[in-house]
């Protein structure tokens, strides 16, 4: 909830960016709610975390329409892809800094 808080606060319709990302939004809404992993492939996950890129790259994936709120409601769907995006792209936000810290080798637990 944070995250998606200092997300909206950073949002500046200004930044060419954040045009960017408005359209990747859109375009994201209009095709990835239907595309799914095959479930047979998703039961044999990988051991180590080093292993998920090839792992999700070698799925095979599906289109089928799904019937759950958020896939069916694009505007909770826009959202979340401009505030995920958001949150990857801006340097002075939380996540940013938890995930740049964690890259240094260090850590945010109190």
């Amino acid at each position: 909830m944070e995250a998606s808080q200092f997300a909206l606060a950073a949002y500046n319709i200004l930044k060419l960016i954040h045009h960017l990302v408005v359209i990747a939004a859109i375009a994201c809404a209009g095709l990835l709610p239907k595309v799914f992993a095959c479930k047979k492939q998703l039961e044999e996950k990988p051991s180590y975390p080093s292993e998920y890129m090839m792992f999700i790259w070698n799925l095979d994936w599906i289109f089928r329409e799904s019937h759950s709120r958020g896939v069916r409601d694009m505007q909770i769907y826009v959202r979340m892809v401009i505030l995920y995006i958001i949150n990857l792209y801006e340097n002075n936000l939380p996540i940013t800094k938890r995930q740049r810290d964690k890259g240094k080798g260090s850590s945010n637990k109190k």
